[in-house]
């Protein structure tokens, strides 16, 4: 059967009679968190759309269980929520690596785009990024932070040797325990996605002292940026919908056009602070390779740093 033919049955065929068999979409984090949401978000468009779909969750090793399942999935049946951490942090510190994003993975689409920030707990005395900055310098080891992911832990690591500063490095199994370590006082501050400490931060029980980008979060306006507060470092991610390398192009359309229309039209979809962001497949592609290619060596040669 020609690739137009195909194209013109899954376009004709009334959704409610798809016959294949049902899509599993594969989440590599817990339940709750925005991987998490995103995956049940893009479930319920794929079965309003006559797709039968289920989710499940594959957790560990900072996404590297999961990610390593689907990379054995069934090519036409198996989707997974990738983060930048699970699809290139996560794997280039494990020796040796368990899957190449480029290779093992195809590209759906975009789906949200992510702000680091450093938050610390309401109770902190500290209101701003220099006046924490300013204590590390000053105690050097004395004050704590968590980290939930390998992602998080390696931005820490580095804006930490940015600004010439030591911390206790304490490791939590994912972001939302850290969001609770925040608010239970259990740490000094925590280089974590705003999305974890949204929640926190909307009822006050953490607080945000900058963002680690080069625009300011359109939900928190008022929180300044670390350019803005004269520390030069960004740091970001995203998260991104695809399938086991090989997925029928024909189904990589499809799948691309329901998600990204889903997307497009509910301008308002907040997956707890991810700001929406879609691709075809060709552009998700072409910004995976461009990172991988930025941060691989760079995180090669920091590897001591990360596992340590």
């Amino acid at each position: 059967m020609t690739y137009l033919k195909k194209l013109l049955i899954l376009l004709l065929w009334p959704l409610s009679l798809w016959a294949a068999e049902p899509i599993t979409i594969v989440v590599p984090f817990p339940a709750g968190g925005p991987t998490d949401l995103i995956g049940r978000y893009i479930s319920k468009e794929l079965i309003d759309s006559g797709i039968p779909t289920v989710v499940i969750n594959k957790v560990g090793a900072g996404g590297i269980v999961g990610m390593r399942y689907v990379a054995d999935a069934k090519r036409d049946s198996t989707l997974i929520t990738v983060t930048a951490g699970s699809a290139m942090y996560a794997p280039l510190a494990t020796a040796p690596a368990p899957y190449d994003i480029r290779k093992d993975f195809e590209p759906i689409t975009m789906i949200g785009r992510e702000s680091f920030v450093i938050a610390v707990p309401s109770s902190s005395p500290f209101y701003s990024t220099q006046q924490l900055i300013n204590e590390l310098r000053r105690n050097p080891g004395k004050l704590n932070y968590a980290w939930g992911s390998s992602i998080l832990r390696y931005s820490a690591l580095m804006f930490l040797n940015k600004v010439n500063a030591t911390a206790n490095d304490i490791p939590y199994n994912g972001s939302n325990p850290v969001a609770l370590a925040l608010m239970s006082n259990q740490v000094d501050f925590a280089f974590v996605a705003y999305s974890n400490v949204k929640p926190g931060a909307d009822d006050s029980r953490i607080r945000i002292l900058g963002i680690a980008d080069k625009v300011k979060h359109p939900a928190e306006p008022n929180i300044k940026t670390f350019q803005e507060q004269g520390i030069d470092f960004v740091h970001n991610s995203w998260t991104a919908l695809m399938a086991p390398k090989g997925m029928d192009p024909v189904l990589v359309d499809k799948l691309n056009r329901i998600v990204t229309a889903a997307i497009k039209r509910d301008t308002k979809v907040d997956f707890l602070g991810l700001q929406p962001w879609t691709s075809s497949p060709a552009e998700l592609k072409t910004i995976v390779d461009q990172e991988f290619r930025a941060w691989q060596p760079v995180i090669v040669q920091n590897l001591d740093k990360v596992k340590n």
